[in-house]
């Protein structure tokens, strides 16, 4: 008899709600790049709070739709509307390095197909871990908002998750990257779980 993986490890099978703003647009924006004959196979990722609003709690709130596709999509898209300064919510076309988690994260999403398009849509816990790296309130909000529907992730699995997730860590080079991840995580920390977390010890020096 085989264990199941663990939440944060297994494959996640949502039940989506595509009542949502971002779900709506995401079904627009799949109608137009499934007219366009190059993109009968096109795969793009979902990523940011729109899956935790479509597949955990729509108080979830999201302003854009991000997605990211090895293909230039961003053209199609601005020319039906859909994107900054045309529609809200709108489209945020992203390069796919943009959404930075653990490096095994495909081994985790849901796959839905839309029209011509495989839809990835990040384990929630992938999302989670790569909203660290810029630690605003709204990625606090949505750590909490998840745990509470959920029950997940636990203080273990977070540190698990960390640990996998370690390269985000690594020093930045580029002036417009975002905040300090350790701060970021110590701030989360003290409050999803009442405590301070020693990052160095804990993730970065346990990933070794």
């Amino acid at each position: 008899m085989s264990v199941s993986e663990p939440w944060h490890r297994a494959r996640w099978f949502p039940e989506l709600d595509w009542s949502t703003p971002g779900a709506q647009l995401l079904r627009q924006a799949a109608g137009v790049l499934s007219k366009e004959p190059g993109f009968k196979h096109l795969q793009v990722v979902v990523f940011g709070s729109s899956p935790l609003q479509m597949g955990i709690s729509n108080a979830i709130m999201s302003g854009d739709l991000d997605i990211a596709s090895d293909e230039s999509i961003e053209a199609f898209l601005k020319e039906a509307g859909l994107t900054k300064g045309l529609s809200s919510p709108y489209v945020e076309v992203c390069p796919l390095g943009t959404f930075r988690t653990a490096l095994d994260w495909r081994m985790r999403a849901h796959v839905e197909r839309l029209e011509a398009l495989d839809v990835l849509f990040p384990h929630p816990i992938d999302i989670l871990v790569s909203k660290i790296s810029r630690g605003e309130e709204k990625d606090f909000e949505a750590f909490e908002e998840v745990i509470s529907r959920t029950g997940h992730p636990t203080e273990d699995e977070l540190v698990d998750s960390l640990i996998r997730a370690v390269h985000l860590y690594k020093p930045a080079y580029d002036e417009s990257a975002p905040g300090d991840p350790i701060t970021n995580t110590r701030l989360l920390w003290q409050r999803l779980f009442g405590r301070d977390i020693d990052v160095r010890r804990e993730i970065i020096a346990a990933s070794r």
